[in-house]
């Protein structure tokens, strides 16, 4: 039994094959998928598929990289969409000094707002950074006196870093890249990291785990993810994939 705890099913990759793509996630034993938003629309596009398909929880959030489209109105409905029972996280939502930084103060502005009501509505975050690490971890401390708990979504980062995530008693996500010839740096990362911290995530459509890269990513890949930790840590796939599971339905109240 896996979780993928963060595919973006709510995009136009998937418009097309949302039902067979369910059906193979299905067959690989993967019983549990979270769908978050990136800005209102596919939050509320995140939500319509968990009210439709009961394998999908979904999240609401605002990506850095989408914050152009925010305003005060369409914030306040995402506000009311996150106070929904349905809506698990608030996410994904952080900061990206990679693609865009002549918006940071803006990036900070929400991210702060959003990180406020996931403490408000006792959810955890879904935290996207990218060349932004210093600036996420002192704002994540700020609310950690609140309560606020989460996932360090799509890790890349090294042991230090992990270090600091895991004192903030977040989760850490590992995706598909974990399972590249290029990124073999992160083994000593991962061998490091207790089990019972770690989510595995596909990111889907995006970062297809080896030996699928070239194909579209899609739920039922996070297997790859769980038999790459597996092998890191020499431990069985069942293994990771029940504690994986244990920690998601730990967080996310699934």
């Amino acid at each position: 039994m896996y979780t993928d705890t963060h595919c973006h099913l709510n995009t136009i990759e998937f418009e097309n094959d949302i039902k067979e793509i369910i059906s193979r996630a299905k067959r690989a034993e993967v019983n549990q998928i979270i769908v978050p938003g990136i800005d209102l629309k596919s939050s509320k596009a995140a939500y319509t598929l968990a009210q439709n398909f009961d394998i999908i929880s979904s999240a609401a959030g605002y990506h850095p990289n989408y914050i152009q489209t925010a305003s005060i109105e369409n914030l306040g409905e995402l506000v009311e969409l996150i106070s929904k029972p349905e809506i698990v996280a608030v996410g994904e939502i952080g900061l990206d000094y990679y693609r865009q930084t002549t918006n940071v103060e803006e990036q900070r502005k929400i991210f702060q707002y959003l990180l406020s009501i996931a403490s408000q509505e006792a959810k955890p975050a879904i935290i996207h950074s990218r060349a932004a690490e210093e600036d996420v971890l002192s704002i994540l401390q700020v609310y950690k006196p609140d309560g606020l708990r989460g996932v360090w979504h799509c890790f890349e980062g090294d042991r230090a870093l992990a270090t600091r995530i895991l004192d903030l008693g977040f989760y850490i996500g590992f995706t598909g890249n974990i399972t590249y010839s290029d990124h073999q740096d992160i083994n000593e990362v991962i061998k490091n990291i207790p089990l019972d911290r770690i989510l595995i995530e596909t990111d889907a459509p995006y970062l297809t785990p080896t030996p699928y890269r070239g194909k579209k990513n899609e739920p039922a890949y996070v297997v790859e993810v769980a038999r790459k930790i597996g092998d890191i840590k020499n431990i069985a796939i069942e293994v990771v994939a029940q504690t994986t599971t244990e920690n998601a339905i730990k967080l996310f109240n699934l």
